[in-house]
């Protein structure tokens, strides 16, 4: 099984208007799309209460839910990898769900990532912007989507 949890720091630091910092050990689920079925093996329950679970609601593409990660990438890249495609996400806990952001990693066949695809959710309005990502080259991105309240919307990520 290619599905696994991992554990990291988040952090974030603003200076204006008004300082603010915060620094968390966090854990992720690291979901192989292909093997959503056999979430159970884990102890992830899917679209049913649990400890952990994984409910296709809480993903707004639909299902099957790789085909249409690959169908929006697709569409905003011209491009359809071959390969694996992974989830880096929050599970719900306890049916507690807070997901600002998953990333859809996008291999080819050989194992390469090509893309990641990025999607932001702003949470108090529940609205979605899907960023693509070039896994082979830096691009900048121009912000298209609100969600501080403190960073103006003409700015570009890099």
């Amino acid at each position: 099984m290619n599905s696994c949890l991992y554990q990291g720091v988040l952090r974030h630091r603003r200076l204006q208007p008004k300082a603010h910092h915060f620094r968390y050990r966090i854990f992720m689920a690291w979901l192989d799309l292909d093997e959503l079925d056999r979430l159970g093996e884990a102890g992830i329950r899917r679209n049913r209460f649990a400890a952990a679970s994984f409910y296709d609601a809480d993903y707004p593409l639909g299902t099957p839910l790789k085909a249409q990660v690959l169908n929006r990438l697709e569409s905003l890249t011209g491009a359809r990898p071959d390969g694996r495609v992974m989830l880096l996400t929050q599970l719900r806990y306890l049916g507690f769900h807070f997901n600002p952001v998953n990333f859809y990693y996008c291999y080819d066949g050989a194992g390469t990532l090509r893309w990641v695809l990025a999607e932001v959710r702003n949470t108090p309005w529940n609205e979605r912007h899907y960023y693509a990502v070039d896994g082979q080259r830096a691009r900048p991105l121009a912000k298209a989507f609100h969600v501080s309240p403190f960073n103006p919307m003409d700015m570009v990520y890099l």
